[in-house]
This record gives C-alpha cells, structure tokens and sequence, in this order.
C-alpha cells in the first residue's frame, strides 16, 4: 500500500532521516516506538538560519534600544546611576551601595562602565552614551536570543522553535526587558544560554559514543557557567529558575564533574567579584551574600525587602497577560497538555522524544512563577529571567494542541467507524488545515496585540525621556551651575546622562508626596565608593537634607495633574515659564483600563487623557528673556 493510506507505521529512522545526525555509521540514533504518519499529524516548519535569525533580533532590538521607557527607577538609581559616576565622576549613590550595607556588586557596574567609558571617546553627548550603552544590551540579548532559539529547534523540533522565535520578536514583555539595564535582564541573557546549552546537551543522551559524550561534557560545562554567571553576577535569587536543570545534571553527571563545574563557576565569577568590590568598597565584601541575607533574613538581617513593592498573589498573572496576552494562559497550560498527550499517545511530537526530558525542559517557568507569587514584595523585572520561557511554554502548548485535537477528531472517525472511507481520511486532513489556519490567525492577532501594548507604553509614557533629552541638548547645554529640580517626578529622572557634566550642572529634590528614603550624591571622586555616607538607612525612612526649595532652582521638570497635592509649578507663571513639555497620560481621569493599556486607534485617543509633561524655567534666576 502507499504510505498514505498507513494509519500508524512501525519504523527505524537511518542516519540520513533521523533528527540527531552525525558521520559515525552503524549507530542506533533515534527509536521511533508508534508514530502518526503526516496524515494525522502536522509536518515540522521552516527553521531560520542563525544569520536570519540574528537579524532579525537586532532590528526589533535596536528599535528597542530607541524607544523603550525606563520602567524602573531601580534600573536609574542602582545602576545607570553608579555607572554614571565610574565614566564621568559624579552621580546619585543609593543606600545598597554604602560600605556599610554593600547589596550591590561593582563587578556588575563595571562591565557597563566600561563600555561607556569607550563609547565616551568618540563623542561628548552623554545622551549619544546612553543609547548606544543600550544598544550594546540589544546585541547581547539577540544573540542570546537567537542561540536559545537554535537549541530549542534541536530539543523540540523546528515548528516550536518558529513559534517561540515570532512569541520572542514581538511580545511586549521581551521588547521591555531586552535593553533594560537590570541584573534581572542580565540574568535573563545568561539563563537563554544555560537553558540552550542543555538542551544541546540533553539532545545527545539518546547516544552511546564517545565523541556525543565530549560534547556533552562540553555543553554541561558551559550549562554550568552560563547559570552560575546569571546567578553570581546577575540576580542571586533566580537560581530557583534553573533548579531543575541543576537536578538534572546531579542525576546524570559524574561526581568529579560536578566538582570541576563548580569551581570553575567560583573562580570564573565569584572571585573576581570580591576583588573588584575590594577595590571599590576598601574591605572584603561578598553582594552575592549580602543581598539575599537582606531579603531573606527579615529584621535581623538589618533589612526588610517586604517595605517594598506589596502586591497581591496574581500581580504577576495580571503582568503576564499585559506583557504576552494570550501566550500566558498557553504557557501555564504546557506542561499539563504534554502530561496529557504522553499518557494518551505513548509518544511526543519533539525531537526531544522522552516525557522527562521535556517537562523538565518546562518546569523553571512553573518553578519560578510559583515561588514569586508566594512572596509579598513583587516587581514585573523579577519575572525577566523566565520571559522567553513564557514564548518557548506557549509554542510547546500551541504545538501539542494540534496534535491533540487532530488525534480527538480522527478518534470520533474510528468510533463512527469510518476510518476505512476515503471521505474519513479526507475529514481528517480537511480539520488539520483549518487548525493550522486558526493557529496562524491567532499568531497575527498576538502580534497586532502586542504592538498595541508596546505602543501604548511608548505613546503614555515616553514624555520623560523627550523632555529630558530636551533639558540636556538644547536648553542647559551651554549653561553652568544650573540646579535642576525634581519633586513627585524623581523616579521618573532617566540618570545624569541627560544633564551635561561640563557646566557643574546639579539634579535637586523638592518635597512631595513620597516620604521615603532617597538617593544623593556620590562623594568625591574616586574615594566616593569606600566613603561611608551621612543620612542612610536600610528602613526607606526619609532623610530631610535631600530637599532644597523651589525658589533654588533654575528649572523643574515636572508632570502636573488636576488632582495633585503637591504645588502646581506651572500655573505660578509670574515664577516659572514653560519651556518644553509632552503630553502624559493622566492614569485617574482616563477611566477605561483597557483603553490605556492597549493602543487602539481612534478609540484611545478619544477616550484617554493626557496632561503635559513639563519643563519650567525660573525667570528670577535665569533672566527673564
């Protein structure tokens, strides 16, 4: 008979046709035990190269780099910030950074600083620094990307990688996360190549040669170092994210091996760090330690992560459906589908063809989900190091559907008993076009929805970095010992980047609202980092030097809404004058959430309020022109 007519085919796959290939003759590379045939499955798609995919990558991430908020005034204060005072000597210090407290690592800081300290000898527009510091992120983060997607076309077969390489282009929650200068988005890079070494590594357990074992000792190691760098350098607390792939590795790698692995990762990354916070601290200091004793170790710990950021248990599924829609439920759904259609079907439509193998490949998204909503202080960057594996969860979830409905559907043909018609065949294929043809209109309706939420949040939320930019290209640029003043808008600041250094030009605090504590000053360059700080805690209590009056200042830049409690600077217009402003949406008169959240033409326009985003200049002190 033609194979066509072949409900089920029993087979051996030869070197030629198998999915793991390799020159070595007369090995067994892969038992395919029951398998469909095309009929009743659905043929693996088209796989991108590694230039293409690359490509691709860097545009979406340059564009990121352009337009991408700051959404953190983590990002600013603790890192841009510190940066900032490594290049050009001077810049806001946080209380993480005092010697007494020591939570943040300089090795961290360095890596950046550098880069921007190269990038400074070709231009003097700090602004000009700045993006390209963040188009650097982009670089790393698409080859990371594009590595992590080249792995998963080896564990689960091309189709689930050109799902998860679309889910990563376009989803919000990537396009955020890319170019943020967060340990959690270094981590997030770091994670994409230990997860893509071991799935490199886990494709070749189904041989038993030597060369397949060097080169599974060759992809462990670099398992290893890829977590541990995320873990030591980046953000301690997401080692729960690679649990998984930890145990793995215990089971199935020598002792010795393990040894090796681990001081290897010690000297690569945690030696270093201690000498380089040596460096800067003037004493011996582990961060690593420090912050996780700070968060974990409550009061007595001298600290207490839970005075920030409280938000209910499904804080971070609200945050997953605004950053990638409907790939949230989809990703959560996965391993429960793949649980389902093992036990149903007795095999799995991946290259990686073992049930343990796979849902282990899924469980640091389950892992890491679970333990953060289980604490109280939550922030949407702590969800970074797991977002491609939101894309990778819902393309296994998309793929195994498929499987499942059209193994349902030719289920009802056999019970009706017309398995055996032609017209049952042609039932059959008929149902698995249209399902990919749905599948594919649910892809373009991702997309459209995730460029409507990317672009919500550049068009509500962009204002600050116009007017700053404004601020240090056209209106100070040529000025000197010019205070520049921020009151409830200080976590909005995008870092001493947008205000030139060459004039002695300061950013200044007025009182508002916020009663916590706030950053200042570095001191003097280079000892700046050992000098123990006046007026710090740990407690976030608010320190009163921090202010000046507005009468000092020679500009503020300021957002003004109807329903402020702090002094409406721009209606005093004898004082102050306009100088610049961008429009900013007013979160409480624009009523209708969705509408806000998603930019939908027409629609959002009309039914969105914006107010301006100002900066004022003080005609006292600057002259009244």
């Amino acid at each position: 008979v033609n194979a066509e007519e072949c409900h089920c085919i029993l087979d051996f796959d030869f070197p030629s046709e198998a999915v793991v290939s390799t020159q070595s003759t007369g090995v067994v590379l892969h038992c395919v035990h029951l398998s469909h045939s095309k009929m009743l499955t659905f043929a693996q798609g088209w796989a991108p190269s590694f230039n293409t995919t690359l490509l691709w990558f860097l545009t979406i991430r340059f564009i990121s780099a352009a337009y991408n908020n700051i959404n953190d005034c983590d990002e600013v204060m603790n890192y841009w910030e510190p940066t900032h005072y490594l290049i050009y000597k001077h810049g806001f210090q946080t209380w993480e950074y005092s010697p007494i407290y020591a939570l943040r690592s300089y090795l961290y800081i360095l890596l950046h600083s550098t880069m921007g300290m190269i990038f400074s000898m070709f231009t003097e527009d700090k602004v000009v620094v700045f993006y390209w510091m963040r188009a650097s992120l982009g670089i790393v983060c698409s080859i990371c990307e594009t590595f992590y997607y080249r792995s998963i076309v080896k564990a689960f077969g091309s189709t689930v990688g050109l799902f998860t390489l679309i889910f990563m282009l376009f989803s919000t929650g990537m396009f955020s996360s890319s170019t943020s200068f967060l340990p959690s988005t270094f981590t997030m890079y770091c994670f994409m190549l230990c997860y893509g070494c071991w799935f490199r590594a886990e494709s070749l357990v189904v041989n038993n040669n030597t060369v397949f074992e060097k080169n599974m000792y060759f992809w462990n190691s670099l398992t290893v170092l890829a977590g541990a760098a995320g873990v030591l350098l980046g953000w301690p607390f997401a080692c729960v994210a690679i649990l998984p792939t930890a145990l793995v590795l215990l089971v199935n790698s020598p002792i010795l091996s393990l040894i090796k692995w681990g001081v290897g990762a010690v000297l690569t990354f945690l030696i270093p760090s201690i000498l380089v916070d040596y460096l800067y601290y003037q004493k011996v200091v582990v961060a690593v330690y420090n912050i996780m004793e700070y968060n974990m170790g409550g009061s007595g710990g001298g600290g207490d992560s839970n005075l920030f950021g409280l938000e209910p248990w499904w804080f971070y599924l609200v945050n997953g459906v605004l950053n990638f829609n409907f790939l949230l439920p989809l990703s959560l759904l996965s391993l429960p589908l793949v649980a389902l259609f093992y036990f149903t079907q007795k095999w799995l439509p991946f290259s990686s063809s073992s049930f343990r193998q796979v849902a282990f490949y899924l469980l640091p998204l389950y892992f890491w989900m679970g333990i953060l909503s289980l604490l109280p202080h939550k922030e949407e960057r702590f969800l970074y190091p797991v977002y491609p594996h939101f894309c990778l969860c819902a393309a296994v979830s998309i793929w195994i559907g498929l499987h499942l409905l059209t193994s349902i559907v030719h289920w009802i043909q056999q019970s009706a008993k017309n398995q055996a018609s032609g017209s049952g065949k042609q039932v059959v294929v008929s149902f698995g076009k249209k399902v990919k043809s749905l599948v594919w209109l649910s892809v373009l309706l991702f997309i459209l929805v995730s460029v409507s939420r990317t672009y919500a949040l550049y068009k509500n939320y962009h204002a600050p970095l116009d007017v700053w930019q404004h601020l240090s290209e056209n209106t100070i640029k040529n000025q000197t010992n010019v205070n520049v003043c921020v009151g409830k808008e200080w976590y909005r600041f995008p870092s001493h980047f947008f205000v030139p250094s060459s004039g002695q030009n300061q950013v200044r605090f007025l009182r508002s609202g916020f009663h916590g504590l706030l950053p200042k000053p570095f001191s003097a360059y280079p000892g700046g980092t050992y000098v123990i700080p006046t007026s710090m805690n740990n407690k976030n209590q608010e320190e009163m030097d921090r202010y000046v009056n507005a009468e000092e200042c020679h500009y503020i830049v300021d957002f003004d809404f109807p329903s402020q409690e702090e002094e409406h600077y721009a209606k005093n217009t004898a004082l102050w004058e306009v100088v610049f402003s961008k429009p900013f949406l007013d979160i409480q008169s624009s009523k209708k959430a969705l509408l806000r959240a998603f930019y939908i033409p027409v629609l959002s326009d009309k039914e969105n309020s914006y107010q301006s985003y100002y900066l004022l200049r003080n005609k006292v002190l600057t002259g009244d022109k």
